[in-house]
């Protein structure tokens, strides 16, 4: 599974369509100029290492990894 799509200064959404019950939505004025956005789900083992999670914490599904790395959003 890997998706992408365009975002702007008007915001963008994107819904799975072999995961119907997914949707990445970037609100509008959240992104400050065109970007791509990737999503891809990621299995647990293809991690380089996991979450941040608290004692008795763990991980129920894969990941969606959401790209690009070292994006910043406003808000």
């Amino acid at each position: 599974f890997l998706v992408s799509f365009m975002v702007d200064a008007r915001g963008g959404s994107m819904r799975g369509s072999r995961h119907n019950g997914m949707r990445i939505i970037i609100p509008p004025r959240k992104c400050t100029a065109p970007t791509r956005i990737t999503c891809r789900l990621v299995k647990r083992h293809k991690l380089a290492s996991l979450p941040p999670m608290v004692e008795g914490e763990g991980l129920a599904s894969r990941l969606v990894e959401v790209g690009p790395a070292g994006a910043q959003f406003l808000g």
